[in-house]
């Protein structure tokens, strides 16, 4: 009983994981002019996507030669559509689609990642006359992160980049690579609402058609709904207002 209910909490899991990807490309890519005008034009919602007329719609209209989306399509094909097993149930799925909702999807966040652990292993490697304990922290939670790619983790890496980056001599290509591999964990763990408060005032923001503003956000958080955008800017409007110091001569 214990492992049929983790199978199907995984199955939710990969659905969820899957879907993103599908909606994330239909949101950044052009789309293909034939199909336009045979499906239509907005791109659906993950909760939509448990119809499977609608999910069909969109693996159909999903452009190809991106490796994640070939595995997504790959798992539809393999696990969802031709599955004995049945499927979890809606309400597990929308607890998963609740948890990663405002996630960010970079999709050359994982190539970045590794290109920049990568380098910062070798660069490790060729230096031994100083201590790089700090910095071999950093490659063990990037390590542990693509294993198990959640947000938790990925936040233990930005963590642990602060007092890496502290003793890094300044200048030297490992430095660099501490501080890209920072970069991307902090983008890869900004949740929506961190993201608006960094990157939007919050004034001009609540000028914004909602409409428009939901289609900006899901070019970077697919998953969220124009409910939840209106949401999240209720809670921007909440947010206490920094108001700086006056300097008086």
């Amino acid at each position: 009983m214990v492992e049929e209910r983790a199978e199907i909490r995984h199955m939710a899991a990969a659905f969820v994981s899957h879907v993103t990807v599908l909606l994330a490309v239909n949101l950044t890519h052009e789309l293909d002019p034939v199909l336009t005008g045979l499906l239509p034009e907005s791109v659906p919602t993950a909760d939509e996507l448990l119809d499977d007329h609608v999910l069909i719609d969109q693996v159909i209209r999903a452009p190809s030669d991106e490796p994640r989306l070939e595995r997504a399509l790959q798992w539809f094909d393999q696990h969802w559509f031709s599955s004995d097993k049945g499927r979890p149930a809606e309400s597990i799925i929308q607890q998963e689609l609740k948890s990663w909702r405002d996630m960010p999807t970079i999709f050359d966040l994982d190539e970045a990642m590794d290109r920049s652990a990568g380098l910062l292993e070798q660069l490790l490697r060729e230096s031994t006359d100083r201590d790089n304990s700090s910095a071999q922290a950093v490659l063990t939670a990037v390590r542990a992160w693509q294993a198990d790619p959640a947000r938790d983790a990925l936040l233990q890496v930005s963590t642990l980049c602060e007092p890496a980056l502290a003793q890094a001599v300044e200048g030297l290509p490992s430095t660099e690579a501490l501080r890209q591999i920072q970069f991307f964990a902090r983008e890869g763990s900004l949740r929506a609402a961190d993201y608006l408060a960094l990157h939007f005032d919050t004034a001009a923001l609540m000028e914004w058609p909602v409409d428009e503003l939901t289609i900006l956000l899901r070019t970077r958080y697919p998953l969220l709904r124009q409910e939840d955008v209106v949401q999240l800017l209720a809670e921007q409007a909440a947010r206490p207002r920094v108001v700086p110091d006056m300097q008086f001569s």
